[in-house]
């Protein structure tokens, strides 16, 4: 069975990448002390979304075939196990190029 979910420091948006990829005990750890860390999905190299964990925020990232975020969401736990949609924002490229041509951003109280 094909592994589906990676652990890394962080992704890298400026290169469209992770940074150091962890196995899932070194992000147990950093998850047990409230600390920050990203779970990858689908591939470490070429992930679908991200998902950017740490103490009570989460953000979730979608990327495209070219690795840039299109589609972000950010979300802040208000009490134990349930959490609010702070931000929303989506993103629109020229070309295959990392030049945003258009963007709009959503913020929630």
């Amino acid at each position: 069975m094909k592994q589906l979910i990676y652990f890394c420091k962080s992704w890298f948006r400026g290169q469209n990448r992770p940074t150091e990829v962890w196995t899932e005990e070194q992000a147990r750890d950093k998850h047990n002390k409230g600390q920050f860390y990203t779970v990858l999905l689908e591939s470490a190299a070429s992930p679908s979304c991200f998902l950017e964990i740490a103490e009570k925020i989460v953000g979730v990232g979608f990327l495209d075939r070219y690795l840039r975020e299109y589609l972000s969401y950010d979300f802040q736990e208000i009490e134990p196990g349930k959490f609010f949609l702070t931000m929303a924002t989506h993103r629109e490229y020229e070309g295959d190029t990392d030049k945003v041509t258009k963007g709009i951003s959503y913020i929630f109280k």
